[in-house]
Formats: structure tokens, C-alpha cells, sequence
């Protein structure tokens, strides 16, 4: 699809591969976008909104592409340029429309994003990290199904292909709940195992190993047997079925699946003591769990991180 204005062979280009979708920066206002302009009227896309948003990009000097929102009779401007930023990302966005601008004579170049695929870049170069096949449609959703298993911090799209999320892999685990993530993220439906890190804040670590672990969308968690304890133990007593994240509001400990209603951090200042100093306020919670080894226990928990992979995936 091209757009062109006047005689001097301005023009913006989209393609099957720019549509629904956005690039990162244009509607979320990340650190591309220019503007957001309300066009004349709202509905399909049509030449109409095309040749206004076109008009809108070619009179900025810094616009290098642009995305129409038809149905809601919007355009994004953004200083994008996908030729020279092979690697920003593009996103599944219904009723997004991207469009590249090119000042030249014709014939018209190829998309930015086509070029790059025969330029024989690999899908992540071209911003479709962990995907494949010819157009790099096929993308991984876990940890486990990447073709590249080095990479440690990683995007991948979600099962859905709406969105892509910033993932912590190591091998075949996936980092599930833990550091930075207060909430199991995108569950896989498959039969998950189970690796539970204790990280103090000394650095030292302890794990304990699961052989099921599954989340339920009520936020319950449901974790099966012990089947290697590397020091971390048992103390949330698994095997155990749909427990819910529990806030204990007159505790120090922090929200956990914490194997009883009562709970106290040995290693934070008590309730009581911290009321007290703090006119009333409740101001540090910390973990409870327990080892056994008193030269753990004695040591705050900084996170507890959960990393899960595929039942029958190797580590």
C-alpha cells in the first residue's frame, strides 16, 4: 500500500506485515512518538485518513513513520525509522496500520521490515525476537520453546500474540514470581515443574525442587511434591492445592503462599516494636521462611524467586 503527495515522489509505504500492528513508541508515548493528531473523520481505513496522517508526517521534519488508529480517528507520528532500528519491536495491535516514510523517486523500496528479512538478518534483528519461519510469525511464548537458549533477559509474546513482555530465562526456566514480578505471569498451560530460589541478601542461595506447580486465575497456587531439597526445604509444608496469596495485615511478613493464617518474620522488626517507632506504622515486612540452618535463618530473605519450565524439558 502507498501513499504519495505532490510531484517530488514523497510517499508512505505499509505492507500485510504492518498491519495491526505498532511499533514500540508510537501510543504508549515511549521516547519515539512526535504527536498524536485527530483525523477528520473516524471509521475503516480508507485513503482518506491515509493521504491526511501522510500529509501530517511529510510536513515534520522529523517524522519517519507514522501509525493510523482508524477506528478511533487517530494518527500517531513518530521519528521511527525501522531501516536504521531493525530491531524495534512489532506488536499485534488490531486496528493499527503502520506506515514508512520514504523521499525518493520510485520505484518504491520494499518495507523497512521486508528489506531487513531479505537482507538475511535473523528474525530478532528485524524485531521479531524468538520467532521464526519466513515472515517470523511463529514465535515462542516460554523459555522453553526458543531456538536461542543462551539468552538470559529476553522478550517473548504472549501465547495470544497481542503482547510481548521481558522474560528472565535461564536455559529452559522461565522466571515465574519473584524479583520484579509480584504475581505469576502468563501461566503456560502445559504440565510445569517447579524451582524455588531463596536469594538473601548476604548473595547466597538456597532451592528446593517441585514436581508440579499450576496458578489458577483467582491468583490461587497449587505445588506438588518435594523432589530435591538443595537447603531451601519445605517450609510452605507442599504438596498443597489452590492456596491463595496471603496479606497478613497485622503481620511483618510480606504477601506470600505462606502455609497457615499467622505469620512472623524473625529477621524484621515486629509489629509491635515497629508501631511504636513509627507512630503506629508498619513500615518493613520481610519473608518467613525457615530452613532449618541457622545460619540462613538468622539472614534476611531479599526475594524468593519461582522459576518453572516444562515437565519434560531438560534443565
Amino acid at each position: 500500500m502507498v501513499a504519495a503527495t505532490t510531484a517530488s515522489i514523497n510517499y508512505a509505504i505499509s505492507g500485510l506485515e504492518y498491519h495491526h500492528v505498532a511499533p514500540w513508541g508510537t501510543d504508549r508515548y515511549y521516547s519515539y512518538l512526535i504527536s498524536s493528531l485527530n483525523l477528520a473523520k473516524r471509521g475503516p481505513l480508507g485513503p482518506h485518513l491515509i493521504l491526511q496522517c501522510t500529509k501530517e508526517c511529510l510536513a515534520s521534519d522529523s517524522c519517519a513513520s507514522f501509525v493510523v488508529h482508524p477506528s478511533k480517528g487517530l494518527c500517531y507520528l513518530t521519528k521511527l525509522d525501522r531501516c536504521r532500528d531493525k530491531s524495534n519491536i512489532l506488536e499485534p495491535a488490531e486496528d493499527h496500520f503502520y506506515f514508512e516514510r520514504f523521499d525518493g523517486s520510485v520505484p518504491y523500496p520494499p518495507t523497512c521490515y521486508t528489506s531487513c528479512l531479505m537482507a538475511n538478518y535473523t528474525c530478532d534483528q528485524c524485531g521479531r525476537p524468538n520467532c521464526w519461519s519466513d515472515r517470523c510469525e511463529q514465535c515462542a511464548a516460554t523459555c522453553w520453546e526458543r531456538m536461542d537458549k543462551t539468552q538470559y533477559s529476553t522478550y517473548l509474546f504472549t501465547n495470544d500474540q497481542k503482547s510481548s513482555n521481558m522474560v528472565s530465562c535461564k536455559g529452559n526456566w522461565q522466571l515465574w514470581w519473584g524479583k520484579g514480578i509480584s504475581k505469576a505471569k502468563h501461566t503456560p498451560k502445559e504440565a510445569l515443574t517447579l524451582r524455588l530460589i531463596l536469594v538473601y541478601v548476604d548473595g547466597r542461595e538456597l532451592s528446593s525442587y517441585f514436581d508440579s506447580v499450576a496458578f489458577e486465575k483467582s491468583g490461587e497456587l497449587s505445588v506438588g511434591n518435594l523432589t530435591v531439597d538443595e537447603g531451601a526445604g519445605n517450609w510452605w509444608q507442599a504438596p498443597f492445592s489452590s492456596r491463595p496469596l496471603r496479606r497478613l495485615y497485622n503481620s511483618n511478613c510480606r504477601p506470600f503462599y505462606t502455609p497457615n493464617d499467622t505469620c512472623v518474620s524473625q529477621t524484621t522488626k515486629s509489629v509491635e516494636e515497629q508501631r511504636e517507632l513509627y507512630n503506629g506504622t508498619v513500615l518493613y515486612l520481610g519473608y518467613a521462611w525457615l530452613t532449618g540452618e541457622q545460619s540462613y535463618d538468622n539472614v534476611p530473605i531479599l526475594h524468593i524467586n519461582m522459576w518453572v519450565k516444562c515437565a519434560q524439558c531438560e534443565d
